[in-house]
């Protein structure tokens, strides 16, 4: 079985997420961009990918810029490959 690492944000990456969780591939993690503030009343949204990231009850990462996720991503691929 494949193992993936997703990053996608929009709602343009909603079918591509769906068909990995349908098609039974491994998700190490989800990393999407941090909730924001959204429309007239600036209420704190999640990305579109987090909501069906929880839904699946997967692991989420939502780091505010990409090197900062650098750590997490070697610890998930030592998890995943079994490495120390």
């Amino acid at each position: 079985m494949a193992k993936v690492i997703f990053i996608g944000t929009s709602h343009f990456a909603l079918p591509v997420l769906e068909g990995l969780v349908k098609n039974d591939y491994q998700i190490l993690a989800v990393i999407t961009a941090p909730d924001r503030p959204s429309g007239r009343k600036n209420q704190i949204t999640p990305p579109p990918v987090k909501e069906i990231a929880l839904k699946h009850k997967l692991r989420i990462l939502q780091p505010e810029k990409i090197s900062e996720i650098e750590k997490k991503l070697n610890e998930i691929e030592h998890k995943a490959t079994g490495e120390r």
